[in-house]
């Protein structure tokens, strides 16, 4: 029979089925030498009563022992190990972890696993009781940030006693009733606590704490009748406490890790956990050495890169968001994120905002129209706020027999390259829910748009850099799809490259359409722009609490008159505005109260520009006939500019092309678009006779 130690070509003194790198030693262990004094059967309360005060270590956990064992104490202190071993995954991720490390990131993942789907829960159970206690400090917990503890060390003090418990128990109810065979080993002399007590703080100076306020929140802003609740909002990654430790200061520098081979085990990888995985993908910064240095900017830089990686497979993760009405309930990937009307952290709100602020702020030192840029760029942000809510209302309007037309679910940005279509694009949609997703231009197709949108919810979905062939072959069937009857799909929100240089009439009608006419200056500071993708989800939680109650009112009135539906992008803009302005004091000026009527107008912006440029430069082309009502441009008999200018032109005011000329209706121009014909000119007769 091998020696098992020899398996997989191990060296002496290591680890079955492993083998250290040539010149590195393995860790020492940590070995406490003991005399047995005696065997004997006990309660499981009689190891823990007498004390006032407990510090657990451990790594998992049951509601009923940790109720029944905090009854005995004033004070305690519980600090898990790794969190993942809560399923059944505990030997493929000890085995991950000893083939590629335990990492930060790691520790990341458990922290969150730990406190949403172990301590919450538990809590839950707990009742009031615990939850007073979490609230005073009085019931403590911690979590680990660095490799896994297998330990259960449980210290005892109190009324001039202490005591020592170790062994194979966890802290749970089925290990300290005897349910399950465990062993334990008791030490009641101070030498031992003090020994122990000092190895508990090396895992201590290694673990964060978890705060009251990840755990328990008043009740009002959770719902129930007591004066505390369990937190239902999903901890934000950012919250987790190994980033709040960065924060707070703490940086951490992970040395590139040498390969430790362990027994091939493929199944137990790929069951290491979604989360784990996908954060085993970031790219964190490195020293010159090529350590790994990790702060919480470059953290949360390095997780914001990784959920906005461009969907490329059908297979790729994506983020769902939902909306749920009648409980007041926003999730996100199947999770509690917000609760309709839980107050947002004023001072979150404030950063949100100024941060997009100033970056709305830079438009006006670009070249070209700066003034429609913001006004563009500002209607953008206040239809993609509200349109997650589209859906529901075309339902609405489909059920009525109304005009879905009214409540768009796509828009396209088009216009001058580096006019900042792409970068506004991301840092609007990632100030929603802290995540953006992109489908390349290039991958663009209506089937495969439909199937992302579906998945994702209300979580909008940004195609990026989409050029006129696929526009042309694609967008139409997508946007005229008008009568669906889903309550929530993905908001589409569509940025084209520079070939894209006029949107057909009948995909204007169903978009909201903003052109770009202007361009950044080489040497304009990017800092606005860079800062603003740090923007958090503080601004769109409180927009969400002003504009969702309303939501059915505005599903009652189109019941009511389906022919004449309310305003959304009115009420968008209006609660938008009180967000911003209770943010910052009073909303922006470049942030003008809009209506439906108004994105319209900007959809004819286009068209009205080149019509007043081809007047002013070949007034020759130009005829007016007010007595037939007609316009006609003709473009010297370029029939190529004759098509692309009819594609601005709005499909009321066309009478229709024969060749190079164009024929416009002029009383539907000048009432449809506000525009105001020039007067005919006279002849030469005429002009003589006025002499």
């Amino acid at each position: 029979m091998a020696d098992l130690f020899s398996l997989g070509g191990s060296s002496a003194g290591n680890a079955p089925g492993e083998s250290m790198p040539p010149g590195q030693d393995p860790p020492p262990l940590a070995v406490f030498e003991a005399r047995l004094l005696r065997q004997r059967r006990a309660d499981w309360r009689d190891l823990f009563q007498g004390y006032r005060h407990l510090r657990a270590i451990t790594f998992s956990s049951s509601i009923p022992a940790l109720l029944a064992v905090a009854d005995l104490f004033e004070e305690m202190d519980v600090l898990f190990g790794s969190e993942r071993v809560l399923g059944r995954e505990l030997a493929a991720l000890e085995e991950a972890s000893a083939l590629v490390g335990y990492r930060f990131i790691d520790a990341v993942a458990d922290q969150k696993a730990s406190i949403e789907q172990l301590l919450r829960p538990a809590l839950a159970r707990g009742g009031a009781p615990l939850l007073r206690r979490v609230q005073a400090g009085s019931l403590r917990f911690g979590v680990l940030r660095e490799a896994p503890s297998h330990e259960k060390l449980y210290l005892l003090r109190g009324e001039g006693r202490c005591r020592v418990v170790l062994g194979s128990a966890n802290l749970s109810l089925s290990a300290l009733t005897g349910r399950l065979r465990e062993t334990f080993v008791v030490f009641d002399d101070p030498e031992a606590y003090a020994a122990f007590a000092a190895y508990a703080a090396r895992d201590a100076e290694r673990a964060d704490p978890v705060r009251p306020e990840m755990l328990v929140v008043p009740a009002g802003a959770a719902g129930g009748g007591s004066d505390l609740a369990v937190a239902a909002v999903p901890l934000p990654l950012e919250a987790t406490p190994a980033v709040q430790s960065l924060a707070a200061g703490l940086v951490v520098v992970e040395q590139p890790q040498r390969l430790v081979v362990a027994a091939p085990s493929a199944e137990a990888l790929r069951a290491a956990g979604r989360l784990g995985a996908e954060l085993r993908a970031m790219r964190l910064d490195r020293d010159r050495r090529g350590a790994t240095v990790i702060t919480a900017r470059g953290f949360l830089q390095a997780w914001r890169t990784l959920a906005s990686r461009p969907v490329v497979q059908e297979s790729d993760r994506v983020h769902r968001a939902a909306f749920d009405l009648d409980r007041g309930l926003v999730s996100l990937d199947e999770a509690p994120w917000h609760a309709i009307g839980t107050a947002v952290d004023a001072g979150e709100r404030r950063r949100d905002a100024g941060l997009l602020d100033a970056y709305l702020r830079s438009f006006a030192d670009f070249y070209g129209d700066t003034a429609g840029i913001q006004r563009g760029y500002w209607a953008l942000m206040a239809w993609l706020y509200a349109a997650p809510f589209a859906p529901l209302l075309r339902t609405a309007l489909t059920r009525h027999d109304g005009e879905t037309f009214r409540y768009p679910v796509c828009a396209l940005v088009y216009g001058q390259s580096h006019g900042g279509k792409s970068h506004l694009s991301r840092v609007l949609v990632r100030s929603m829910f802290g995540i953006h997703k992109e489908l390349p231009g290039r991958d663009f197709t209506t089937a495969r748009a439909l199937g992302l949108r579906e998945r994702m919810g209300a979580v909008p979905l940004v195609v990026d850099d989409l050029n006129n062939r696929k526009m042309s072959e694609h967008l139409p069937d997508l946007v005229k799809a008008d009568r669906e009857f889903s309550d929530c799909y993905a908001p589409l929100l569509i940025s084209t490259n520079r070939d894209v240089q006029a949107v057909a009439p009948e995909l204007r009608k169903r978009l909201v359409v903003v052109q770009v006419a202007g361009a950044k200056p080489k040497a304009l500071s990017t800092l606005p722009a860079q800062r603003a993708l740090g923007v958090g989800t503080a601004l769109y939680r409180d927009y969400l609490n002003r504009l969702a109650p309303r939501v059915p009112e505005l599903l009652a009135a189109i019941a009511a008159d389906p022919g004449a539906p309310p305003d959304l992008m009115a009420l968008s803009t209006a609660c938008l505005r009180e967000s911003l302005a209770a943010a910052l004091g009073a909303a922006p000026d470049w942030a003008a109260a809009l209506s439906s009527d108004d994105i319209d107008t900007l959809k004819d912006r286009p068209f009205l520009d080149a019509l007043a440029e081809l007047t002013e430069r070949a007034p020759g082309q130009v005829t007016v006939d007010r007595r037939t009502g007609v316009m006609t441009l003709r473009f010297g008999g370029d029939t190529a500019a004759a098509l692309r200018f009819e594609k601005l032109v709005p499909a009321q005011v066309l009478r229709g092309r024969i060749a190079d000329a164009l024929t416009l209706d002029l009383v539907a121009l000048e009432r449809e678009c506000g525009y105001a014909a020039p007067a005919p000119a006279r002849s030469w007769l005429g002009r003589l006779r006025r002499r």
